[in-house]
């Protein structure tokens, strides 16, 4: 299993597929909630609250936990998931903490039913509609890579007319305000646009019409096909039991007796990541995380993308965001992936694994196309 070969399989023309995966964090969702000016986030902070209000039982340890985090800053999903690790880890019951994580699913569900209401994710699918925001992130997203790294980026010069660009793109989100964004309504994309061709997308390779690079292809725009499909890795909100909370693997629990029990807890083997997803990663051209904190509890994914930019058949685009004065480079973004990925590398290989990664930096009034809701 892996990709759809839709060469000569529903489509006349096509000369070359390019398998784009997208991951997206809950950075998209942070971002789109305070385009629409919404008060409360869907963050691991807004939760805790949120569980203060509803009165969550005291004795629910996982709970008692981010009461003690809090007092250490912790506010990111990553900590929260980091903290059920150390509740194993202190000999905490197996048991008890399954029973109690199945409560805060429940709650977690009913938390972001009060944000994310049928009436917001309607207004997010008319914005998107008048905005083009869904067709111009899949088709002219390039214009967000620098000059500097244009001129080593290897996917645009491989793209030509007729090409199909077929999107695959896990939210890792348990919500559907990215769906509903990336949505291809009748306003942005008509599959069959013309009567004597079925081509029925305009790629852009050079959006920013860079002199010197690719000249071949400036200014160009590409007539070709588009397929795109939304996964949810860990869940959606209208299916509390679905919700994946926990951790990567067993190797980050030092406690041996909990070991056998952890299984439960574990996201790549609730999700199915192996039999699911495992055969996209060799068949994969381009990569793109957007709004991920990138840590080790999603190490399964950091380390399958290692694994194919090693083969070099794959590049990877890293969109994060960096906060006023915060002390972020592209070399520091690229080095925190291959630490969370694990992948041990030799100094040659890392070199080229790095050569195959390209950090797109940005803040709240930067201009982007890729998944942009500010304008």
């Amino acid at each position: 299993m892996g990709y759809r070969e839709y060469k000569n399989e529903g489509y006349e023309s096509v000369k070359k597929q390019h398998n784009i995966m997208v991951l997206v964090g809950n950075g998209f969702d942070m971002e789109i909630l305070d385009s629409f000016q919404k008060q409360t986030k869907t963050s691991y902070a807004n939760f805790y609250h949120y569980l203060e209000y509803q009165n969550c039982r005291e004795d629910n340890v996982i709970y008692r936990k981010m009461k003690e985090e809090k007092e250490k800053d912790n506010k990111l999903w990553g900590d929260f998931e980091i903290a059920l690790i150390s509740l194993l880890n202190e000999n905490v019951s197996a048991v008890d903490l399954e029973n109690d994580l199945h409560e805060i699913q429940g709650y977690f569900s009913s938390f972001l039913d009060d944000i994310i209401s049928p009436e917001f994710l309607a207004e997010i699918g008319k914005k998107s509609e008048e905005k083009k925001w869904a067709v111009n992130s899949l088709s002219s997203f390039l214009q967000d890579i620098s000059k500097k790294d244009y001129k080593t980026l290897r996917f645009p010069a491989n793209t030509e007319y007729y090409d199909l660009f077929n999107f695959l793109i896990f939210n890792f989100n348990y919500t559907a305000l990215l769906d509903n964004y990336i949505y291809m309504d009748k306003e942005q994309f008509d599959p069959h646009p013309y009567k004597t061709v079925d081509r029925n997308f305009r790629f852009y390779p050079n959006p920013n019409g860079y002199d010197g690079v690719n000249p071949e292809i400036k200014e160009k725009t590409w007539v070709s096909y588009l397929m795109m499909n939304v996964i949810h890795p860990h869940g959606v909100q209208s299916v509390p039991r679905s919700i994946l909370f926990g951790f990567n693997d067993k190797d980050q629990i030092s406690n041996k007796e909990c070991e056998e029990y952890a299984n439960h807890f574990i996201k790549p083997y609730w999700g199915q990541n192996e039999v699911k997803y495992k055969s996209y990663f060799a068949e994969t051209e381009l990569f793109i995380l957007f709004g991920l904190s990138m840590g080790r509890t999603d190490k399964w994914w950091w380390e399958n993308i290692v694994q194919s930019l090693r083969k070099e058949n794959s590049e990877l685009i890293i969109y994060m965001y960096q906060e006023a004065g915060a002390k972020v480079s592209e070399k520091s973004v690229k080095d925190t992936f291959l630490k969370e990925a694990g992948v041990e590398l030799e100094k040659k290989e890392e070199k080229a694994v790095l050569s195959r990664i390209f950090v797109v930096l940005y803040q709240a009034d930067s201009k982007r196309v890729f998944l942009n809701s500010k304008n």
